[in-house]
């Protein structure tokens, strides 16, 4: 055999196939340690989330130990699957019909939402406290109790908030956008075919008119005047500010709302399991959910929580 034909690769050709196995390497390498973590974590989620999903139940039963009924209101209020009268009436439900609980804490941390789920949950709140008249509940406000998470607290005997909570934004609003101009400059021709002279009022796409401002006003006006109603029956004469200051929409810090009469006191949850009910153990009664709902929303809270802390302001009330 010619020597010629076993000529070895030069250094130049040797270093780009090194080169190139061990950036195979390296790839195949990164794959599996990002299986690997992604896994794990899954896994922990899911092992968390089976632990801290079990109710206080187990840790309650058998001991002889007095305790709250615990129910636990979080996000925006909103129909299916968000805080919803359809989840929650029937988790209130069960709290108050525990005979062996002390009583029965609602911890809300909300900015507000669709006040006709915050009005049903609110109802439904006043109808168990007829039916257990011996049953008190308490409501603690966290970051927000706002808007329609007031309305929902209000129904209770007490509320306590932080100093730091944002409470009250008792009030309405409807935003919507108007796209006419837009539409002009742009050559767009709207087409729209109604039965009904008013079926196609407040249409963004179409110039606003005067009885479309009415007519929004009044609805307006209504739900203002619903969710008032529900703070004076609520709250009665603990009111101490001005009507015209109480109900315009604004909201405060959780002391000035005590200063307001918005709220009883300055406490959190376990302020109130002692000071209220003499307790330091709760049984929390939650909608049910699987394990898979459980680790998407609490993966979706993390992320939540990642974006709020690169966020220069919070989330203001509704």
């Amino acid at each position: 055999m010619d020597s010629t034909d076993a000529r070895p690769p030069t250094s130049l050709e040797q270093r780009l196939v090194d080169e190139l196995l061990r950036e195979r390497r390296r790839d195949r390498r990164w794959k599996i340690v990002r299986f690997v973590v992604l896994f794990l974590t899954f896994a922990g989620i899911v092992a968390y989330l089976g632990i801290a999903g079990r109710s206080t139940d187990e840790a309650t039963a058998g001991t002889g130990e007095r305790y709250v009924a615990l129910v636990r209101m979080e996000g925006t209020i909103a129909p299916a699957e968000g805080l919803s009268a359809a989840r929650f009436n029937p988790v209130l439900a069960e709290a108050f019909a525990d005979a062996a609980a002390a009583g029965i804490v609602v911890v809300i941390n909300s900015p507000g939402g669709t006040p006709v789920q915050a009005s049903l949950i609110h109802d439904r709140i006043i109808q168990l406290r007829k039916q257990y008249p011996a049953r008190r509940l308490v409501v603690v406000g966290e970051d927000m109790l706002t808007s329609g998470a007031y309305f929902i607290a209000v129904a209770a005997e007490t509320i306590y908030v932080n100093p730091s909570s944002l409470t009250g934004s008792i009030g309405v609003v409807a935003r919507n956008f108007g796209f006419v101009e837009a539409m002009q400059k742009i050559g767009i021709e709207r087409r729209t075919q109604t039965a009904g002279a008013r079926k196609n009022q407040l249409d963004p796409f179409a110039p606003e008119t005067p009885a479309d401002r009415e007519k929004l006003a009044t609805i307006l006006e209504g739900i203002h005047r619903n969710f008032i109603d529900a703070v004076k029956e609520g709250r009665g004469a603990k009111l101490k500010g001005a009507e015209a200051e109480l109900f315009s929409g604004d909201f405060w810090l959780g002391t000035r709302a005590v200063e307001l009469g918005l709220a009883d006191g300055i406490g959190s949850l376990a302020d109130v399991l002692q000071r209220e009910f003499q307790v330091s153990r709760v049984r929390e009664f939650r909608p049910p959910e699987s394990w898979l709902t459980r680790a998407l929303r609490s993966a979706r809270s993390e992320v939540h929580a990642l974006l709020d802390a690169a966020a220069p302001i919070a989330l203001l009330p509704y």
